[in-house]
């Protein structure tokens, strides 16, 4: 059968649900088209990214009024099961005696270190690059799936679970954060939280560079990628794993050579915002030096509310820094 759109209209109408028309498929299809419609789908391979997992998260909470358990994994890989065969599941290297086994990947986890990502038909991805298309594809999905819910239901990253998120990196207190991510990992299933700390962890990632527009706060040095590939990095200046912290607070904005330097105790920032430099470390007379940089302010974000914090500082000094 020629795989035209109306191939794939049939194809997303018909979705194999199991005997209690769990709403997983339909839901993880609109997540795709999601991310077709914000352009962050540059080729067929379709990624486990913390993106598209809030995406899933927030049309979930828009459209699905079952009692049905909100999990990931279960749609990523029982697509590839569908008789239309317009989803494939492509493993990491290592992992593909898993995949060749059929056996169901259940836990996020599982799914990360076994798939690399799913490969959609050329076909597909073409209608999805195509607003007409991919709008007919939209409405299959809600008509079919949801039919009390219209296309507003579901407008990209804007939903519900992605704005408490992008709140709380911004607002809340390094206290707050942490603990409401306590709270989170005694209140949910290890699967759901692990895929919460996937999300908040990506968008923390996303958070630092945009309001350091894109720039490493000591160099200068400014890269505004076309693609989704990340050249500065967002740092913690306290270690997640001790304080549990993604808020804006928390971050700074480096390039990846700085980064590793700060990680590791060769710089540190003072309470005047100032680079300074440990005397621990012998470097040789180049323009990529780390020396260059000692007493330089940092660039700081435009909004008052959103500067790193100097007490998270203070600690990093004490306990990372090699003075």
């Amino acid at each position: 059968m020629e795989k035209n759109i109306n191939f794939y209209i049939h194809a997303f109408s018909k979705l194999r649900r199991g005997n209690e028309d769990a709403p997983h498929k339909p839901i993880l299809l609109l997540s795709v088209i999601n991310l077709y419609e914000g352009g962050l789908a540059e080729s067929n391979h379709i990624y486990i990214t913390p993106i598209l997992v809030a995406l899933f998260r927030d049309n979930w909470l828009a459209l699905v009024k079952t009692s049905h358990t909100q999990r990931f994994p279960l749609p990523f890989f029982h697509l590839s099961n569908e008789k239309s065969n317009f989803w494939h599941l492509i493993p990491n290297a290592g992992s593909e005696v898993w995949l060749a086994s059929k056996a169901a990947i259940r836990s996020f986890e599982a799914l990360k270190k076994a798939v690399a990502y799913a490969q959609i038909d050329l076909e597909l991805h073409h209608f999805l690059q195509q607003k007409e298309a991919r709008d007919l594809l939209k409405t299959t999905l809600l008509e079919t799936y949801f039919p009390d819910k219209s296309s507003n239901s579901i407008d990209g990253l804007g939903g519900i679970y992605t704005n408490e998120i992008k709140h709380q990196i911004l607002m809340d207190s390094g206290e707050q954060y942490a603990k409401r991510n306590e709270w989170l990992q005694k209140t949910m299933s290890t699967d759901e939280f692990l895929e919460d700390r996937f999300v908040r962890s990506g968008f923390f990632k996303r958070t630092i560079p945009e309001v350091y527009q894109n720039t490493c706060c000591i160099s200068g040095l400014r890269i505004d990628a076309t693609t989704e590939i990340a050249l500065i990095d967002a740092c913690h200046i306290i270690p997640f794993s001790i304080s549990q912290n993604d808020t804006i607070g928390n971050g700074i904005c480096l390039c990846p050579n700085l980064h590793r330097a700060f990680d590791r105790g060769l710089i540190s920032i003072s309470e005047h915002y100032e680079v300074v430099v440990s005397n621990n470390f012998i470097e040789n007379n180049s323009s990529y030096g780390i020396r260059q940089f000692e007493g330089k302010k940092i660039r700081l974000p435009d909004q008052q509310t959103f500067l790193p914090k100097i007490e998270n500082f203070w600690w990093h000094q004490k306990n990372v820094f090699k003075k």
